[in-house]
């Protein structure tokens, strides 16, 4: 029992002692810019708010916090930064709980923005993308979804042409299916994008789907290079 209690006094001096190191080590540094930094640094890397406190420079210290805040989880100490680290911190625990109505908290238009789209890539969930407001960053999570789920129909939600081609592509190359292909609006793009899929699978019939004759002699033109060159090694 002694022996178990001395081994105990010993862990929390010991955790004592790495504090008081640490705080001193900072403290003893020139400039306030660089006891700021090593005392966050410190905070973060040991998970601990309190050396967050003798931090002076507003910033670094709400960063500090909001460090802390995420890591731990914790939406009562996010809450108590204010301006875009608080926002920010919100919008981390917003995509970690994917709650969406903690982005309603956010100060800004633009925050309520990063936080809507970050949740809604995160939960794999198209539907909530529009609840971003700017244009670019609502077709951009909608290109993200479809991405990651490897849906080519959550690519119609998208208005602009080129980022919708390019959702298109992406998830024709992920599914190495030219049928896919054919959904690009662009003729020249959904061309393209049979050629190389035509190029990796080695089926020269493929080279029929596409529509310009130049991409398509091109295609059956490398596809029979390649073919010849895979018999000769053989």
């Amino acid at each position: 029992m002694k022996k178990a209690f001395f081994l105990v006094c010993i862990a929390i001096a010991a955790v004592l002692l790495a504090s008081c190191t640490t705080k001193q080590k900072c403290e003893n540094l020139g400039e306030q810019r660089d006891r700021d930094d090593c005392f966050f640094e410190k905070a973060k890397g040991e998970n601990n708010i309190k050396l967050c406190s003798p931090i002076m420079t507003g910033e670094i210290k709400d960063s500090c916090t909001a460090e802390i805040a995420i890591q731990n989880n914790d939406l009562a100490l996010c809450r108590g930064i204010s301006g875009k680290t608080g926002d920010f911190c919100i919008s981390k625990l917003a995509v970690a709980r994917a709650n969406f109505s903690l982005c309603n908290e956010a100060n800004s238009s633009y925050w309520a923005d990063v936080c809507n789209k970050n949740v809604a890539v995160a939960s794999n969930d198209s539907t909530s993308c529009v609840k971003v407001s700017n244009l670019l960053d609502r077709e951009q999570c909608y290109r993200s979804v479809a991405q990651n789920t490897r849906r080519w129909q959550t690519c119609r939600f998208i208005l602009n042409e080129t980022t919708y081609d390019s959702c298109i592509r992406a998830i024709a190359f992920a599914e190495m299916d030219e049928n896919i292909c054919e959904e690009t609006k662009s003729v020249f793009e959904g061309d393209t994008c049979i050629l190389k899929i035509a190029k990796k699978k080695k089926e020269p019939a493929i080279c029929e789907m596409i529509s310009y004759n130049g991409i398509k002699n091109m295609c059956k033109d490398d596809l029979a290079q390649l073919l010849n060159a895979s018999k000769k090694a053989n």
